[in-house]
């Protein structure tokens, strides 16, 4: 008998931003995991019809008020969720600071952590630290 769930596609954007040896990560609400516990990458779904990279300076500014420019995509992955209905297509940018504001001074706030980026104690997914990993190597 031929499965007749339906299927959905969604593309998340992720920011990659290193300074000084460490990586911008914010905390995420997933469910079953409690607050403080998980941490990704900041960036989030891209809307229908947006451009992603352009999705993933808004998102970015959103969850940590840095101003960010995103470049090249530079790692692509894929899985299939929510008991095989959705394929979610994970997209990493290296973002750099934009360069008016580049200079100055950022804060941390409570949902956002600097970390080493050999530090992968922070992550859920083996995914993330992958990704780490990859963007170090380009920058």
């Amino acid at each position: 008998m031929q499965d007749l769930s339906p299927r959905t596609q969604r593309i998340i954007v992720r920011g990659l931003l290193i300074r000084k040896g460490r990586v911008l990560i914010v905390e995420e609400a997933t469910r079953g995991i409690s607050p403080g516990e998980y941490y990704d990458l900041p960036g989030g779904t891209v809307s229908f019809g947006k451009e992603p990279s352009e999705m993933l300076e808004i998102l970015f500014y959103e969850q940590t008020r840095i101003p960010v420019v995103a470049h090249e995509p530079f790692r692509v992955t894929h899985r299939i969720v929510e008991h095989g209905t959705t394929h979610v297509i994970e997209v990493t940018y290296r973002v750099t600071m934009e360069s008016s504001r580049g200079k100055k001074k950022v804060r941390e706030f409570p949902r956002i952590k600097w970390v080493s980026v050999d530090d992968t104690g922070y992550f859920f997914s083996t995914r993330i630290p992958e990704s780490i990993e990859l963007g170090t190597l380009l920058c």
